[in-house]
């Protein structure tokens, strides 16, 4: 199972849901559908790209070419390790602009791979470039569209939580933070791995042995979920799967 975190290389704020900065016409104070929003300008003036960090199915696609403001929804292909929890996260992306080279390759239905770019800043209904952000719970209400709240803002629908609640900040990727917006961020933890075997048979048992690795079931059941295998019963596949991760050094310690 993979951890879900923010998917650009720098991070700066310009604008945010809690008062600082506030994105208060967006959700301040309405009686429903707050979708948390925050402003992502990136390193200076100029265009920086929003990254996928796990494999992602895009949703919906809106506004390229008439008076709605250009937004993407993307949903994860699986849940995901967050900050509150495992379930399968989606974000929304507003503001890109109509010939955004990433966003021509794209249709409802496509899937964009972890590391590749979804999208850049635009100003498609935005004086400078920045991308719009809101992200929530797609297991609770895929955010595929736009629903107007009590102020009569148009905000983003589905299950729509804090940011820093549904995604980590990886340091390995997002280098430079320039501005947090005062909100806590959460860092990804750091992965650990087994040792890599040089046992060349085909038993799990043997092989977790031969690295000095409790073989047992119950043991065996914690290390498969820790690797994204729920419901684990040894079966050959699933032994198979772990055994060879082992082999690679990429086993994930429980």
């Amino acid at each position: 199972m993979e951890y879900f975190t923010f998917g650009m290389r720098e991070m700066r704020i310009t604008q945010n849901y809690n008062g600082t900065r506030s994105h208060k016409p967006h959700w301040y104070k309405s009686k429903n559908y707050c979708d948390y929003p925050i402003d992502l300008a990136g390193n200076d003036s100029g265009k920086s790209w929003y990254f996928a960090t796990v494999d992602m199915k895009v949703t919906a696609i809106k506004g390229i070419g008439n008076s709605m403001t250009n937004t993407i929804w993307l949903v994860a292909t699986e849940k995901c390790i967050t900050p509150t929890g495992e379930f399968t996260p989606f974000i929304a992306l507003t503001h890109w602009n109509d010939n955004d080279p990433h966003i021509a390759k794209l249709k409802v239905g496509s899937i964009v791979k972890a590391g590749e770019p979804i999208c850049e800043e635009g100003t498609d209904g935005a004086t400078a470039n920045h991308l719009h952000m809101v992200c929530g719970n797609a297991d609770k209400g895929c955010g595929n569209g736009l629903i107007q709240n009590s102020n009569g803002s148009w905000v983003s629908n589905g299950y729509c939580m804090k940011p820093e609640q549904v995604m980590f900040i990886d340091r390995e990727f997002t280098t430079k933070e320039l501005w947090g917006g005062c909100l806590v961020w959460k860092d990804k933890p750091q992965i650990k791995y087994y040792p890599k075997t040089s046992y060349s048979g085909s038993s799990l048992v043997d092989g977790l042995k031969s690295v000095g690795i409790n073989s047992s079931f119950l043991n065996r059941s914690k290390i498969a979920k820790e690797n994204g295998i729920n419901g684990y019963r040894g079966t050959a596949n699933q032994n198979n799967q772990l055994l060879n991760l082992l082999k690679q050094g990429k086993l994930i310690q429980a």
